[in-house]
């Protein structure tokens, strides 16, 4: 296998990053670009220079049409992977280019790779009153941290090679886990809501909170020379979650916050049928 290197892996990205939106306007999906793609596109009108992933909204109902449609057609060497495959290491949907592998810093490969990939976030209802949003915040995140352990790998750690395990057992299949997630977004209706946002793994943050008219509409921006969609209210998402956004972080903070290796596979290779022996990376 080839290494892939940072900037080719962007090129990568770009290419699903196309055609996801291609396959979005042509099923009339709603996606906008998010977090720090986001930004990218506002302030450097392509990747923020030391960034190397690509993020993506999608409303619930979009999200999850998305994930049927994009299954069921040919889509070349890309392919959706749903958080309940096996194979699925997030709770979030990706879109990898299979003809690649990744393997990311503390992730339990025991049921195969995923490749190069792009992120796709789901935007659910959220409770109008504060008191009740942080209660739903926190439930969830506590959910998302039971995941976490069970597509964890416990690298050269005793103490995790342990204690997972026990964790797994006591936690039960990933299935009924994203099955709790699901009920309570159930409870908020995402066309009933004021508020939306995006609580889908242990990672996100309370900011992750719009209020619904900042993301009914989308504005077209430019990204890598190319025009994608945004939501209407960019400027009061980013500045939510980020604060001055424009602003660039101190040099010394301009550096990728993930630890991946990827790799292009031989062409009879299959990421999805890789090894089953866990990887300690």
């Amino acid at each position: 296998m080839r290494s892939i290197g940072f900037e080719e892996a962007k090129k990568i990205e770009f290419d699903i990053l196309c055609h996801v939106a291609d396959f979005c306007d042509k099923h009339g999906l709603q996606y906008f670009l998010a977090y720090g793609t986001l930004i990218g596109a506002i302030r450097h009108k392509g990747f923020i220079p030391w960034d190397d992933d690509i993020d993506l909204h999608m409303p619930r109902a979009d999200y999850e049409k998305f994930i049927k449609l994009f299954a069921a057609e040919n889509n070349g060497p890309y392919r959706v992977i749903s958080p309940y495959e096996d194979i699925a290491r997030h709770s979030f949907a990706k879109v990898v280019d299979t003809r690649t592998k990744k393997i990311e810093n503390g992730v339990d490969y025991t049921h195969g790779f995923l490749g190069v990939d792009l992120d796709i976030f789901p935007l659910d209802g959220q409770p109008d009153d504060e008191e009740e949003y942080a209660a739903y915040y926190a439930k969830l995140v506590g959910i998302f941290r039971k995941h976490h352990y069970l597509i964890m790998s416990a690298g050269k750690s005793l103490k995790k090679k342990l204690a997972l395990p026990v964790l797994r057992l006591l936690i039960g299949k990933k299935s009924k886990v994203l099955d709790k997630v699901k009920k309570i977004h159930q409870k908020y209706p995402y066309e009933e809501s004021s508020f939306v946002g995006c609580i889908e793994a242990d990672f996100m943050t309370r900011k992750n909170r719009y209020k619904k008219e900042w993301v009914q509409s989308t504005v077209d921006v430019t990204f890598e020379g190319r025009s994608f969609k945004a939501p209407v209210g960019y400027h009061e998402v980013l500045t939510k979650v980020y604060g001055d956004y424009m602003k660039l972080p101190p040099i010394e903070c301009q550096v990728t916050h993930h630890e991946n290796n990827m790799f292009w596979l031989e062409t009879d290779e299959d990421p999805a049928k890789e090894s089953k022996e866990t990887l300690s990376v």
